[in-house]
């Protein structure tokens, strides 16, 4: 006999009839299809997610719909392991404490006589203790000794399947912030090897980019709005900031400006600013009036721009400067030295972005990485 997962009850197995087989069938399809991710490109990766989440939670109520009439055989092992995820996403979802799912996982993380039910099981008792470390901590700060053991935990069960990129985030986000590029590399190698296609991957992808790119020239090929390539070996001599924007966003404006006002000329040059005008607001563009004043304060903050270090993209957030480093928001700014090697890329946080940008202009070298790759 097996335990009940729902409630700890013994249940004698016998053969269901055949609408109860039909409808456990029918469960175990949805099932294997929520498993699937899709073979194209996911363009909204959140809404992807909620969209998932959603389904898992219908899943649930098939399930326990299941679960109530099937009194005379055990669930099928898949449908055990099914519940137990989709009951933890739809209490998520609800914005409940899944104690109560914690308790069912612990009754069959030793009892159960199904493997996949009892990894399971280990794996969400495993990601609460995750949780729980991890809320007395701020977002921005970087993992205990605590929580690396129990990520490295995480990893010693689940670092070869695609369960591991929620743990490789939290490990790509630590480094990110420590600028260890051995680790961002060591992330993106192994969410590419279990998860290609998930769409949370490309982000630390993106950020191990960022990070391996320091020291290194920085000269993507650019059109300019006066026609022509970017000149990038006509802008050695000084630090260079090129600043990634939508001037019709407020961050962004206001950023360009306080750089065009800093930045000097001739001699006295502080920096040289390459300004990339990029229109991800071209979809609200679509549907709502952009007035007359808002028009004209971006036309005259971009003609305040040399027209030779002045690019407009038009592909919003599918352009490939912004998919090859993963950046999701805007204004970001690459910030390159006299010999046009990249020192810093400063993704937009807060409003002290300046000063972020203006101490890695005033460096005098380029900071490397806390864990620089060696050569064998």
């Amino acid at each position: 006999m097996i335990s009940s997962i729902c409630h700890g009850q013994p249940i004698v197995q016998a053969p269901p009839d055949a609408q109860e087989s039909d409808a456990s069938a029918n469960a175990i399809a949805e099932w294997n299809r929520l498993r699937t991710l899709p073979s194209g490109e996911i363009d909204d990766p959140l809404g992807f997610l909620v969209n998932e989440a959603g389904a898992f939670r219908r899943l649930t109520l098939m399930i326990q719909d299941l679960q109530a009439t099937q009194v005379n055989a055990p669930l099928d092992p898949k449908l055990q392991v099914a519940l137990l995820r989709s009951l933890y996403l739809a209490a998520s979802i609800d914005g409940k404490e899944p104690e109560y799912l914690l308790r069912w996982a612990g009754e069959v993380c030793d009892s159960s006589d199904v493997p996949a039910v009892r990894a399971e099981a280990a794996y969400r008792i495993l990601i609460d203790d995750l949780m729980q470390v991890s809320a007395n901590s701020p977002w921005n700060c970087p993992l205990s000794e605590l929580e690396f053991d129990l990520l490295d935990e995480y990893l010693d069960c689940f670092g070869n399947t695609p369960r591991a990129v929620s743990a490789v985030k939290r490990i790509a986000e630590d480094a990110s912030m420590r600028r260890d590029d051995r680790d961002l590399r060591a992330c993106r190698e192994l969410v590419q090897r279990t998860s290609p296609q998930h769409p949370i991957g490309p982000s630390f992808v993106g950020q191990a980019r960022g990070a391996e790119s320091v020291g290194k020239p920085f000269a993507p090929t650019l059109r300019t709005q006066a026609g022509g390539e970017l000149n990038w070996s006509g802008l050695s001599g000084r630090p260079t900031i090129v600043l990634l924007v939508d001037v019709e966003q407020t961050p962004s404006f206001e950023l360009l400006t306080e750089l065009l006002g800093e930045s000097g000329s001739g001699e006295t040059q502080r920096y040289q600013l390459v300004v990339v005008q990029i229109n991800v607001s071209a979809e609200r563009r679509k549907v709502t009036v952009v007035e007359g004043a808002s028009s004209a304060r971006t036309d005259h903050i971009l003609s305040r721009v040399n027209s030779n270090r002045l690019i407009r993209l038009t592909r919003g957030w599918r352009e490939p400067l912004l998919t090859e480093f993963d950046i999701r928001t805007l204004p970001t700014a690459f910030v390159l030295d006299s010999a046009g090697l990249l020192r810093q890329m400063v993704r937009h946080s807060d409003w002290s972005m300046a000063d972020t940008i203006r101490g890695a202009v005033d460096r005098d070298s380029i900071e490397p990485a806390l864990t620089p790759e060696t050569n064998p």
